[in-house]
């Protein structure tokens, strides 16, 4: 009875707080769709305005279905506000904003002309009632000569015609159409294309045809003509392996490092392993008598190099080489000249028994 007795009471309650808030609330002040408004801006506000209620709608399903388990129903409705935001975003993005890109231009035509109209209306009832109003600096210049073109008499506001900013029939043609133009004797004329010229690689072969610098050269020069003071290491700390090989500038920089790094981290790094030492032994920096002697040196492995028995070869390349075809006429004249020194070898030794008889 409690319960039905009270629910009376509560229908009469909400009424009397709905009629007091609608007398003291001011409708006037709640914005309302101007009636010579533009259809397409009104349909955009409309369809932005039921996107945010379904998404808010969506959010507070959400969260009420994280306090409790979900059953067949709600999962339903939120399948089916899914749904209605997605065809709402459809509708913005597939046939609102093409339409407003092409309309841009009118769309700000009228936009100006409201404004102008209403410009002009304040300055009228300015004068009229004799009340000043705040207007910028250019919108009084601009209408100063309005009035100046006018007659003397009174100040009218000019007519805006209702064709003045209709819509451009063109801009609604879509660009990928193309026309082909007809001249009057009926000969077509291309279209003028600008000359290019095709991509050359004539600097960059230019670039790989330079000399690449050599970092020897740069360091002689660093050393020998260059007028900075320069570190130099010790007299004789250079010198390894009794004279047969010096440390380099690299390999002193990597010693270098290799020392700050364990200094630094408290660690000792790992020494080489044999491949290391053999390609390095491989590639000596200078041989018998330092450096000034290592060009002899690589003179001579290479000439090796080129006369080593070959594995599998039964002489080597400059034996091949020695092996010559010899003709007739070459045995001919090798064996005259044999003949001949043998004769004179004879005569010299007859003249030596002569001198020994006498």
């Amino acid at each position: 009875m409690a319960t039905t007795s009270s629910f009376p009471a509560l229908l009469e309650h909400l009424a009397n707080t709905l009629n007091s808030i609608s007398e003291h609330s001011d409708l006037s002040k709640i914005p309302a769709a101007p009636k010579d408004g533009i259809s397409l801006l009104d349909a955009k506000n409309e369809l932005f305005l039921s996107y945010l209620q379904n998404l808010v709608f969506l959010i507070t399903l959400k969260i009420r279905n994280s306090y409790k388990e979900t059953d067949g129903i709600s999962e339903s409705l939120e399948d089916s506000v899914v749904k209605k935001l997605v065809e709402l975003q459809l509708y913005i993005e597939k046939g609102v904003r093409p339409l407003e890109n092409r309309l841009k231009y009118q769309i700000e035509k009228v936009i100006q002309a409201h404004d102008d109209s209403k410009r002009i209306e304040d300055v009228k009832h300015s004068k009229i009632h004799g009340k000043p109003t705040q207007i910028s600096k250019q919108e009084h210049s601009q209408i100063e000569s309005d009035d100046d073109s006018e007659d003397n008499a009174t100040s009218i506001a000019p007519v805006i015609q209702d064709l003045q900013y209709r819509p451009n029939p063109t801009a609604l043609i879509p660009k990928t159409s193309t026309f082909v133009e007809k001249s009057e004797g009926g000969v077509y004329k291309p279209p003028r294309i600008q000359a290019t010229s095709m991509p050359t690689t004539t600097r960059r072969e230019k670039e790989n045809k330079k000399p690449m610098k050599s970092a020897t050269i740069d360091e002689f020069i660093n050393n020998e003509m260059g007028t900075a003071p320069i570190s130099m290491p010790s007299v004789g700390s250079t010198i390894l392996g009794g004279g047969r090989t010096i440390n380099s500038d690299k390999q002193r920089n990597e010693e270098k490092e290799r020392r700050e790094y364990e200094e630094r981290n408290y660690v000792r790094l790992p020494k080489e392993s044999k491949k290391e030492r053999a390609k390095k032994g491989g590639k000596r920096e200078a041989g018998y008598g330092g450096e000034e002697w290592r060009g002899l040196e690589d003179g001579i492995d290479r000439i090796e190099s080129l006369t080593k028995k070959k594995s599998g070869d039964r002489m080597s390349i400059l034996e091949k080489s020695r092996k010559r075809s010899k003709t007739n006429e070459e045995t001919r004249v090798h064996a005259d000249i044999g003949e001949h020194y043998r004769k004179k070898l004879k005569t010299l030794d007859s003249g030596r028994r002569d001198r020994g008889r006498k």
